[in-house]
């Protein structure tokens, strides 16, 4: 094993890879440590390349491996694999996610659309070689985020070239970046090509020392997201909706959002009787302090995990892939992440809705979209608290202003469209 260290650090010549590499032998501990925790082993066992479903080496053809971090970049990945699938039938794919959410998200998303999904391998270079001999890649694709140094040093060795997609990056985030540039500029160097979703994006990568010719701007994958034409009873949310009622969906919520969100519900509560609210955090395990919170301000509300069927005030959807069915059937959406400083949530899917869309003065990360839907006309930015109250009033009150926003949202997302052929041009020319 110090040999195949030895002999990849000689060749790969980067100081910091082995710095990189040199740290995880001292850490090795640890990850044996963690193999005895219940809640890591199985996750750990699978990402070691044990028990993880690993593909046979390709007989012939081309095989793409495409890797999500987690729930979100699956769900951008979506619209690419369609594409992919549809104009490059005979194409292998390989999809690996990182979280369990994000596993779980394309097990159902994407089964029978990729050929293979697999484990996210740690980025140890024994394991990582393991994965290889399996995966035997033509190209690999990053959604949006993720970065392992070892993963794409190997890539770069074996000749392999490696697209970032989605690629967005926030001013926080460039910032990091900038100061440990000796890290994160050879790992961005290793990429045959980055695809940035906006025109800044671009910039700032350019900024940290890549060459312009490397990085490109291609657009928002979700833009060409297909939105369900309708809720099918298994994923069914509409039997939650009082008749006549106005329903405000919250999605991707932090903690600290949701008492504002609470304490402004309350506000409109008060000025009308049939208004309900489907409450959706980022992290589906606070669902159960969500619901004390909002049982504690005197609401009425339930868990989707549930499966009880009621009407309450407050319905919080501590479930997976379920988001997008919620802002389908709601009136308004609330973008979370966006009303403390969590750098905000991807706008497009409710917008994609056709549904006028609220977030709140934090979306760093998603900042020329954000106000490229403001300027649309069909999107706000609410100031504070007092704001977003405002401005629900004014959109509760108005069912021809709440139409007149969801179409100019959808008017923009379809004019945005095309993204993913944009992609599969490049990846033609890659393989």
């Amino acid at each position: 094993m110090s040999n195949l260290y030895v002999g990849f650090i000689r060749k790969t010549g980067k100081d910091m890879i082995i710095i990189y590499n040199i740290l995880q032998i001292f850490l090795l501990p640890i990850l044996v440590f963690a193999l005895f925790i219940p809640k890591y082993r199985k996750k750990l066992i699978q990402q070691l390349g044990i028990k993880a479903n690993l593909p046979p080496a390709p007989k012939n053809g081309k095989r793409i491996w495409i890797h999500a971090l987690s729930v979100g970049e699956v769900r951008s990945a979506l619209p690419l694999v369609c594409g992919l699938k549809k104009q490059m039938p005979e194409i292998e794919i390989c999809l690996s996610a990182s979280t369990v959410s994000g596993q779980e998200t394309a097990a159902e998303l994407l089964a029978g659309r990729v050929d293979y999904l697999i484990p996210s391998p740690l980025d140890i270079l024994p394991i990582l070689i393991r994965f290889h001999k399996r995966i035997q890649p033509d190209l690999y694709i990053q959604v949006e985020t993720d970065f392992w140094p070892n993963r794409l040093a190997i890539l770069k060795r074996r000749g392999i070239a490696a697209m970032l997609v989605n690629g967005r990056i926030s001013n926080k985030s460039f910032q990091g970046y900038k100061k440990a540039s000796l890290i994160f500029r050879p790992i961005f160097s290793s990429f045959s090509l980055l695809a940035m979703q906006t025109a800044s994006g671009r910039s700032k990568m350019i900024a940290l020392g890549l060459t312009p010719e490397k990085v490109i701007t291609l657009g928002n994958l979700k833009y060409d997201l297909t939105i369900p034409d309708q809720i099918t009873s298994h994923h069914s949310l509409g039997c939650y909706k009082k008749e006549d009622t106005i329903l405000i969906t919250a999605g991707s919520t932090h903690a600290g959002e949701e008492e504002i969100i609470f304490d402004v519900f309350r506000k409109i509560c008060c000025q009308h009787a049939k208004i309900q609210l489907i409450i959706a955090p980022r992290n589906i395990e606070r669902g159960k302090n969500i619901e004390e919170l909002a049982e504690s301000r005197g609401f009425s509300a339930m868990l989707r995990s549930t499966g009880e069927i009621s009407q309450p005030n407050i319905i919080i959807l501590d479930s997976l892939g379920e988001l997008i069915y919620a802002y389908q059937i709601c009136d308004l959406a609330l973008v979370g992440g966006s009303l403390v400083k969590q750098g905000g949530h991807n706008p497009v899917e409710p917008a994609s809705c056709g549904k006028p869309v609220i977030f709140g003065p934090y979306m760093d990360d998603f900042e020329e979209i954000s106000q490229d839907l403001v300027s649309s006309g069909g999107s706000i930015q609410a100031a504070s608290a007092a704001d977003l109250y405002e401005q629900m009033q004014k959109l509760i009150c108005s069912p021809e202003l709440r139409r007149q926003m969801g179409k100019k949202n959808l008017d923009f997302i379809r004019k945005k469209q095309g993204v993913v052929e944009k992609h599969l041009k490049i990846i033609r020319d890659f393989l």
